[in-house]
């Protein structure tokens, strides 16, 4: 193959194939090369290569030789990555950098207003005359002279939509909101933050102007009164109570005509508590003292419309003590535990209206009763005693791995711009309610990722670590990768390259480093970037308490197998020989599943679809014909089989039918 790679077409025809001058002349005539050969039919082929033998060999000729060329595009245009460009006058680290020798550097200037409701600092976006600013700043200038381009941008012509520049105190901070010495310069703060962009934000707290408001501004602020006054009027009058177990009352329903989003923010609503009745569009949006995740105006109830005139009700009228709670005749009494009944739509609706309970942190200490909702818009008939929980969180997580997460088998959550720190501390609490409850664990999560959520002293190994990155990418690329650390040398690299190049490889590999460098990927995407994910998640996943013996063992113990999803049958003592005949078939037909079969099969009688339950008991029934069908209750784990079956055949295409469905309706109370 070098050879050829070495010798044009005209060459290999006479030298290999000893081809007549006279029809090379013919072909150096009309232009014929590796390019344009592949290209002609064997009719037009045939006066310059009349030897059918001939033909096909030029044809394979030119398909290696296009190949190699493209083979060596590749390896060149992966190796300008990695090695320095030989033409560049740069024989040394920094020299020839034109950066340093720029007078001036870029900064990023953000805008936060502090807020008075929430005594924070919230980010100014752009509809509101915020947003970011970029400017260029020489590199000796002053943060002072930031700080006044800032105010200047912000405020042009000394006013803006919140208010006169005069009305506020200023402070410029780093993305920390630790204030900046203004007497540094630019180059100074750029050597501080060791940063590509420097980013700073004009810090702006009003001032107490009471006294000197303008006739204009007390009108507005006696329009945003009354809307304060309606806004806690409609909770007074409507409020979303949680009851006790020997209340009679029901939450109110979900109504089915409603958007998606607004039963996300209903289903927000349906999981307060009376002392948290005050609520502000803060409860449905993230808000961080460096990001802040706003949400659009049809997105926020009719009531929210005006955020900024919403102030949250008095604490002496509204907030109970931490051990009370109001019963029907509005007297205190000592706190119970209490239930919420949960509204959710079965499909794609169910993972956001979860969300929207558990983003309360009150829903830990509830009981819960579970009401979903059909695609037609009926309400199902089942009666929750487990199964239908159990079958929710199944529901739940797979669409978390759905829409949340990375990777082939071992799954790593993924940031979303639309996904905040109250989302994943929902997501959290979802993940501790259904193990405190029902013993399920999303085990598709990479066990690296989760020894991070449950402590900061249990070590992950590199053994484990790879052994989870080895599930996370695709077979290719494990394939590629085991490869190059068992053998090296015979590792095709150009694939390797490929692999590399995908998972954003920046350094040289050798047979020495070569098991590092993949390490050092491994830990980038499985551990370093879900770290805010990490932090957000683990103050409340620490609850339990995890250590990483507790946590093997939950991975080895509730993952199904089939022998162990076997075990869990528990038939009648006495058979008769067509009850014998079909548990035979129920026992083939599972050794026969696959792992997503086999999940199927236990979601469909248990509501889980991991090993939760410690038994699956099976029933005999006498059913023919169309009526003839597997069912189960999940809530009691109990599968019911007709003995009426001709073949094994016939028992696997009906259980097959079921199973491929996916959805099934609970209507057995």
């Amino acid at each position: 193959m070098a050879e050829q790679e070495d010798i044009c077409l005209l060459q290999y025809l006479k030298n290999e194939r000893h081809v007549s001058e006279n029809y090379l002349d013919m072909m150096r005539m009309e232009r014929i090369d590796e390019l344009t050969l592949p290209l002609l039919g064997e009719d037009d082929l045939k006066p310059f290569l009349p030897s059918k033998g001939d033909r096909v060999a030029a044809r394979e000729f030119c398909s290696k030789k296009l190949k190699g060329n493209e083979k060596k595009t590749l390896i060149d245009r992966l190796r300008q990555k990695f090695v320095p460009n030989s033409d560049t006058n740069r024989t040394f680290r920094g020299v020839g950098n034109g950066n340093a020798s720029r007078t001036k550097r870029t900064v990023e200037i953000g805008w936060m207003n502090f807020c008075t409701d929430t005594l924070s600092y919230k980010q100014v976006r752009s509809p509101k005359g915020g947003g970011t600013r970029t400017v260029k700043f020489l590199k000796t200038d002053t943060a002072s002279l930031v700080l006044e381009k800032g105010k200047s941008l912000f405020f042009p012509e000394g006013s803006s939509k919140i208010g006169r520049v005069s009305s506020f105190s200023f402070e410029l901070c780093d993305f920390n909101l630790s204030k900046i010495d203004k007497s540094s310069s630019i180059e100074d703060l750029y050597s501080e933050f060791q940063v590509r962009t420097l980013r700073v934000y004009i810090c702006s707290k009003k001032l107490d102007t009471s006294d000197s408001e303008t006739p204009k501004m007390k009108a507005k602020s006696s329009k945003k009164n009354k809307k304060k006054k309606k806004l806690n009027e409609t909770f007074s009058a409507n409020s979303y109570e949680i009851h006790d177990e020997d209340d009679d009352q029901s939450l109110p329903d979900i109504p089915l005509s409603t958007s998606p989003v607004d039963i996300v923010e209903k289903a927000a609503q349906l999981a307060e508590i009376p002392n948290e009745l005050n609520l502000t569009t803060q409860d449905f949006h993230y808000n961080d003292s460096a990001v802040s995740f706003d949400i659009p105006a049809h997105f926020v109830p009719e009531q929210f419309e005006d955020t900024s005139s919403i102030n949250t009700a008095s604490t002496e009228t509204l907030q109970l003590s931490h051990d009370l709670q109001w019963n029907n005749s509005g007297t205190a009494k000592e706190e119970t535990k209490s239930y919420v009944t949960m509204h959710v739509h079965r499909g794609t609706l169910a993972f956001r209206e979860v969300l929207g309970y558990f983003k309360n942190p009150s829903i830990m200490n509830k009981f819960l009763t579970i009401n979903r909702i059909l695609p037609n818009g009926e309400r199902e008939m089942a009666e929750d005693t487990g199964g239908v929980l159990r079958d929710l969180l199944s529901e739940f997580w797979t669409s978390f791995y759905d829409v949340c997460t990375l990777g082939r088998e071992a799954k790593v959550p993924s940031l979303r711009h639309d996904f905040g720190n109250a989302e994943w501390e929902a997501v959290g609490r979802v993940l501790v309610y259904g193990y405190r409850e029902t013993g399920y664990w999303p085990v598709m999560l990479a066990k690296s990722f989760m020894l991070q959520v449950i402590s900061d002293e249990e070590p992950v190994t590199t053994e484990s670590l790879l052994k989870d990155f080895f599930e996370f990418v695709s077979f290719q690329d494990m394939e590629n990768f085991k490869h190059a650390i068992e053998d090296y040398p015979t590792v095709d690299q150009d694939d390797l390259l490929e692999s590399l190049d995908l998972y954003e490889c920046k350094s040289l590999t050798s047979p020495e480093n070569i098991k590092a460098v993949i390490l050092e990927i491994a830990h980038t995407h499985i551990i370093q970037k879900p770290m805010f994910v990490v932090n957000s998640m683990k103050q409340v996943v620490r609850e339990l308490h995890l250590t990483n013996e507790i946590l093997e063992d939950i991975y080895k113990r509730i993952v199904p197998t089939n022998k162990n999803v076997m075990k869990l049958f528990h038939f009648p003592d006495e058979m008769d020989p067509l009850q014998s005949e079909v548990s035979k078939h129920l026992k083939r037909y599972i050794r026969d599943l696959d792992p997503e079969k086999l999940k199927l099969f236990l979601r469909f009688c248990t509501g889980s679809n991991l090993l939760t339950m410690d038994k699956i008991s099976v029933e005999f029934t006498v059913m023919h014909g169309i009526e003839r069908r597997p069912i189960a209750h999940t809530c009691s784990c109990m599968l019911q089989l007709s003995k009426i079956y001709e073949s094994f055949m016939e028992f696997r295409l009906e259980f097959d039918n079921v199973l491929s469905e996916n959805v099934w309706v609970m209507d057995i109370i």
